[in-house]
């Protein structure tokens, strides 16, 4: 007995030491400082002299008169934007955070009453230029806002939409159309050349050119965006004058091209879809699909799996910067032909692409859940425990990946770890929703697997029945930044929505990055029978990327037939209401 006393503190102490060795590896990896840059904006305008203010270290910049600033940074530190006027908004900063744009909205003070006469919408206000940007291709959104490019003085190139055809397979051989561009790389070996220049930038040196600066959806980019199809875009045009790039200041010597892709986060207006009768304006996820790019139209299109992976090899040079495209292709060799092999081959092409980024990593793993893969997502799932070892969903999502993949005494391993991690205050935690999230879990782990994790582990545990029955959703997003409203709507045609977003729920969404999670549990009773339907509106993640949203259902959860379906959704259309599931003779419980 004396001899298994000391075996087992042994372990702990064991136990313990190699977790503080992890942690203090996290400690240098999070104190590691870089530089943080972006732009603030009012949603059209940009913003000047906002502080911009690092909490942790008290460091503090004001954003110049086009709204930019830099700041250094670490991991984990919060960063506070603050002008007079307008509601404060603090930013959590991710291993993955390079650049931060960031709205700030006025504060608003609501008066007894207030009668408005009339209303005129001035054509070359914002308001008036917004109403008018679906119909007129002279209007861009840019990063300073909507402009009129015919209103302006100065040399400007527009190419509309029509414009562009299947031909063009990158943005390089789309420039090459334009008679004072030059154009250096190739769409099939870009490499380190994929560059424009425009002839005659002014504020360009002859001995030292500068290449052009992009300005797509309002962002702006400095790297040649080799990613972008061209079927994407709706509008393009080139600035050549010093008096049209002078906004964007020295970045923009070379010139600039803005483009307006078909993805923009304009306000959604609806006019061509015809609304369900429902308390709802959400429409089905299959509209989402106009926005598909062409090389995966064409890889539908292909009479049998090995005509669809010939048109793969086809695109696999233009596309092989973009982790999307392998990420299409397989969802589609899985889900429309159900050949795994194929599958397997793509997503092993694309891997050194997401090898050490989280986010794409996650993607992946949502993938291979929907597909039933659970080896190789546990594979991945411990490649992102390795980046993120301090982060709670991390321990949660490689628990989950051992119990899926039958190893349920690893599984509790790994729930144990995250609870002495919680204990020893190892990571920065406050209980949350995410907490019950994890506990509930643990406890149907120990119901299913216990006498297998601890023998006669009865006579230890005391596990009250589940206080839950019916179906179970939980809903995972692989990007911290993501923004969303997730709306639920009743048989009855009621609504409620979940708010995901900096406006309507800071708290939160600085909660979930301290803590490190991503995920959302809903509980659905069954109080109300019939059919409920869950919606997302997608609000956009600080970038040019698409989001991937992981939805789980289990239904009977906590029962013998307890059952459950994965769904995989990539989502980068913005300001759309879409149906992501429905779900037969359950009603809305309380979001945990």
């Amino acid at each position: 007995m004396i001899i298994e006393r000391k075996i087992r503190k042994l372990k702990i102490k064991t136990m313990r030491t190699k977790l503080l060795l992890l942690f203090l590896g996290i400690a240098t990896a999070v104190s590691a400082q870089r530089s943080v840059y972006g732009r603030v904006n009012d949603g059209s305008n940009p913003l000047e002299n906002v502080r911009v203010v690092n909490v942790n270290s008290q460091a503090e910049v004001e954003t110049d008169t086009k709204g930019y600033y830099k700041l250094v940074v670490a991991t984990g530190d919060v960063l506070r934007y603050e002008l007079y006027g307008f509601r404060k908004v603090e930013v959590v900063v991710e291993d993955v955070t390079r650049v931060l744009n960031t709205v700030l909205v006025p504060e608003v003070n609501t008066l007894d009453e207030v009668v408005v006469k009339g209303e005129v919408k001035s054509k070359r206000s914002q308001a008036g230029l917004q109403e008018r940007y679906s119909e007129d291709s002279s209007i861009f959104l840019t990063a300073t806002g909507f402009r009129d490019m015919e209103a302006v003085a100065g040399n400007v190139d527009i190419l509309a939409e029509d414009g562009i055809n299947f031909s063009y397979t990158c943005i390089l051989d789309l420039m090459r159309r334009f008679n004072r561009v030059r154009v250096f790389g190739s769409c099939l070996d870009p490499g380190q050349n994929g560059q424009v220049f425009l002839n005659r930038a002014i504020g360009n040196s002859i001995l030292y050119p500068q290449p052009v600066l992009y300005d797509i959806d309002g962002q702006i980019f400095t790297d040649t965006p080799l990613w972008l199809d061209p079927q994407n875009i709706k509008r393009l045009a080139i600035l050549n004058s010093l008096n049209l790039a002078n906004t964007y200041g020295t970045l923009a010597n070379g010139g600039v091209i803005l483009i307006n892709t078909k993805l923009a986060a304009l306000p959604y207006a609806g006019k061509d879809i015809t609304q369900e009768a429902t308390g709802s304006d959400a429409v089905a996820a299959s509209y989402l699909d106009k926005d598909r790019p062409q090389y995966l139209l064409d890889v539908e299109a292909a009479s049998n799996t090995n005509a669809a992976l010939g048109v793969y090899e086809k695109y696999k040079g233009m596309y092989s910067s973009s982790p999307y495209f392998y990420l299409d292709v397989a969802k589609h060799l899985w889900k429309d032909r159900g050949d795994r092999k194929a599958v397997e081959q793509v997503l092993s092409e694309g891997d050194a692409l997401w090898a050490n980024n989280p986010v794409l990593l996650k993607g992946k793993a949502f993938l291979l859940d929907a597909m039933g893969e659970s080896e190789a997502a546990l594979a991945t799932y411990q490649k992102i425990f390795e980046l993120r070892p301090n982060y709670a969903q991390s321990f949660r999502d490689l628990a989950q990946a051992y119990t899926m993949n039958k190893e349920p005494k690893k599984a509790a391993a790994h729930y144990s770890r995250y609870s002495y991690v919680k204990s020893e205050k190892m990571m920065t935690h406050k209980s949350s929703d995410f907490d019950t999230l994890v506990m509930r879990e643990q406890k149907q782990l120990l119901r299913e697997y216990g006498d297998e994790i601890i023998p006669d582990y009865n006579k230890f545990l005391n596990l009250d029945e589940e206080d839950f029955a019916g179906t179970r959703l939980v809903l995972e997003w692989n990007d911290g930044e993501a923004e969303f409203d997730l709306e639920f709507v009743n048989p009855q045609n009621q609504t409620y929505t979940w708010r995901h977003s900096l406006l309507d729920s800071p708290e939160q969404i600085e909660k979930e990055k301290k803590q490190g999670y991503s995920s959302k549990e809903f509980l659905l009773d069954g109080s109300l029978p019939g059919v409920w339907k869950m919606n997302v509106k997608y609000l956009g993640n600080k970038s040019l990327t698409p989001t991937y949203f992981k939805l789980t259902q289990y239904s009977n959860f906590g029962k013998p037939n307890q059952s459950e379906k994965v769904s995989v959704f990539k989502v980068m259309t913005k300001n759309v209401n879409f149906e992501l599931a429905s779900v037969v003779d359950s009603g809305v419980g309380t979001g945990r």
